[in-house]
């Protein structure tokens, strides 16, 4: 049998092995790389193939281009409306026909539960030709020439929408938007708990979610819609972001029931053996609410509130420090009486207690009783200190003025109230002494009706407390002439001949509130003892000190300006036939200046002062009866 096969060229090929690249390959092997060379071959074809169509393709294309040059490719579209074929002209005509109104509807913007309508023409919804006609002239004319090929096949087999005709006004949608943005917003409300004013109860004000607009992606959406081509009424729904509240209502719930828990029991209140309660709406308006920012809600106790609650308590428990009492015989200081201690409610540590003792109660439990916190008062000077001055407390400083019992004076009540009220003060190294805060002019003190200067005259009973000068110009003489440091003084209206010139001291008060007093300070080392001595007719005062060598000098007074007086009668029906009444001494007018110097015991001088005062002239006047 002949195993050869023929091969071109004529040469013949046995079964035999062969040698290929110095390997023996079988003859198999052979007729597979004939095989892959007849394939090669046939792929070769396919490639060529297909390039001839491409190639045609691309011819296709390119003609189809130049065929419709300054046209709309054919598939090309705006709003549904096909340009395909068209000049610039034509698609303009084209759309101007086909597209329908845009701004005869409204828009319609749900946000939550509310939808809003506004009309499409005051959002300036309008077609824009010009830009329109422009894109489907250039749809598949711009990028690579693949892109563009990519895009003429797109035309043709699917049609293309080259881009919206519908544009709009970005001024007015924005200020749409903000408006809206405006009107949806809510801010978060934290549950809270509200108490009822003078009850032990609360009121639960429940929490409030808060929202606002997301203004992005409300934004993408109407721009979506409003540049569809679209007829009738556009809806969008707007996106709403939510705030959660910091504290929830039911936080606040918990709260709440714990501060009715708290103030379910009036609290009872110990000193010694005595005892009060604090009240259930006192506990209650006690009580505050805190958020800890984690959505906690917390139950506290405004301890100001219960120090202030504690104020009745306080003045019940308060009892004042005494001083120790220097005792004066024969013009010396001879002795001392014991001082006494005072109490003082301590505010702070009781309300301290006052918190504790709620916030730590259990529930269903009855607060325990709660101890105040006193404190002991020690008195300014104890006895201890006031012995070891006693025998260096000598007379400092001494004055006496005589009056006349009469209405003027209260029959001198006005004058020997304060007197007693002012004996046996004692004025610590660097304390001011002021009339008017040591003297309360009150009927309740029982002063009484007095007489007083009305502009320029006497009236004798038309003041509270008229009169009470003479025990005001004593003091400020006792003080003066103890060589003291002196403060407030003003002269009478007119001079009053009781009194030493230039050196009366007025006090008094109005009742829009202005007033005058009499002050003086304890510039000395030592405690000063003020002796207030009642005779009948007379007020003194004396002062008692620890004399460090100090030398008072008053200078004569200098009189100008001396303007006399006139005396006379006037007769009044007012008074029985004959009957004469004095309503008016008569005063001269003059100005007066008085120096004061105290000296040092060394010689320097510690104060010195002029007091100047101006008297008006005052006729005297006698009444005469004719009735």
């Amino acid at each position: 049998m002949d195993n050869t096969l023929p091969v071109p060229g004529g040469d013949a090929i046995g079964a035999e092995p062969i040698a290929w690249d110095g390997v023996v390959q079988p003859v198999a092997t052979s007729r597979r790389r004939r095989l892959a060379r007849a394939a090669g071959v046939g792929m070769l074809g396919v490639l060529l193939g297909a390039l001839a169509a491409m190639c045609f393709a691309a011819a296709f294309l390119v003609g189809l281009a130049l065929a419709y040059q300054g046209r709309v490719l054919p598939g090309v579209e705006v709003g549904g409306v096909s340009l395909a074929g068209l000049d610039r002209a034509g698609a303009l005509a084209a759309l101007q026909a086909g597209l329908p109104p845009t701004d005869t509807s409204d828009l319609v913007l749900e946000v939550g539960s509310t939808r809003d309508a506004v009309p499409l023409a005051s959002l300036g919804r309008r077609y824009d030709l010009d830009a329109a006609v422009d894109a489907a002239l250039a749809y598949g004319r711009d990028g690579s020439a693949l892109e563009r090929g990519l895009a003429e096949v797109r035309g043709l087999v699917s049609g293309a929408e080259a881009a919206s005709p519908v544009t709009y006004d970005e001024s007015a949608l924005s200020e749409y938007l903000y408006e809206t943005a405006f009107s949806v917003a809510r801010s978060p409300q934290d549950g809270q708990v509200l108490w009822a004013s003078g009850t032990p109860y609360y009121v639960l004000q429940p929490a409030v979610v808060g929202q606002r607009l997301d203004l992005a992606a409300t934004r993408r959406a109407l721009v979506a819609a409003l540049r569809l081509p679209s007829t009738g009424d556009i809806d969008v729904v707007g996106t709403v972001l939510v705030t959660p509240p910091a504290v929830s209502t039911a936080a606040a719930r918990t709260a709440m029931d714990r501060a009715v828990e708290l103030a379910r029991h009036p609290l009872a209140l110990r000193y010694g053996s005595r005892s009060w309660t604090l009240a259930r709406p006192t506990i209650a308006g006690s009580l505050t609410f805190t958020a800890d920012g984690n959505g906690g809600y917390g139950v506290g106790v405004d301890a100001a509130r219960i120090k202030a609650a504690l104020a009745g308590v306080g003045k019940a428990v308060a009892k004042a420090p005494k001083n120790a009492v220097f005792v004066t015989k024969g013009g010396k200081v001879v002795g001392v009486v014991a001082s006494t201690t005072g109490a003082s409610l301590d505010g702070d540590i009781t309300a301290s207690r006052i918190t504790t003792q709620l916030l730590g109660l259990a529930p269903g439990a009855t607060p325990a009783p709660v101890q105040l916190a006193v404190a002991s008062v020690a008195p300014q000077l104890d006895a201890g200190s006031a012995a070891a001055y006693l025998p260096r407390m000598t007379l400092l400083g001494t004055w006496t003025t005589p009056y006349v019992p009469s209405e003027k004076n209260f029959w001198s009540k006005n004058i020997t109230i304060p007197t007693n009220i002012i004996n046996g003060y004692v004025l610590l190294p660097g304390q001011w002494f002021d009339f008017l805060k040591v003297v309360s002019i009150t009927s309740a003190n029982g002063f009484g009706p007095g007489g007083f200067i009305r502009n320029g005259h006497t009236d004798p009973t038309g003041a509270l407390g008229g009169g009470i000068c003479s025990c005001s110009t004593t003091i400020f003489n006792a003080a003066l002439r103890a060589g003291l440091q002196m403060g407030a003084r003003r002269n009478h209206y007119y001079y009053i001949n009781r009194y030493p010139v230039g050196l009366d001291a007025t006090v008094w008060i109005e009742s829009g509130g202005s007033k005058q007093t009499v002050t003086f300070r304890n510039d000395t080392g030592g405690p000063i003892l003020i002796r207030g001595i009642n005779t009948y007719g007379h007020v003194t005062f004396q002062v008692y000190g620890v004399n460090d060598g100090r030398r008072t000098v008053l200078s004569t007074p200098i009189v100008k300006n001396y303007n006399a007086a006139s005396d006379g009668v006037a007769y009044t029906s007012s008074l029985p036939k004959g009957v004469s009444k004095r309503v008016e001494w008569p005063a001269p007018g003059f100005d007066s200046w008085v120096t004061r110097t105290v000296y040092a015991a060394d010689g320097h001088v510690i104060h010195r002062e002029t007091y100047f005062s101006h008297y008006s002239r005052v006729d005297g006047l006698t009444l005469i009866g004719t009735g």
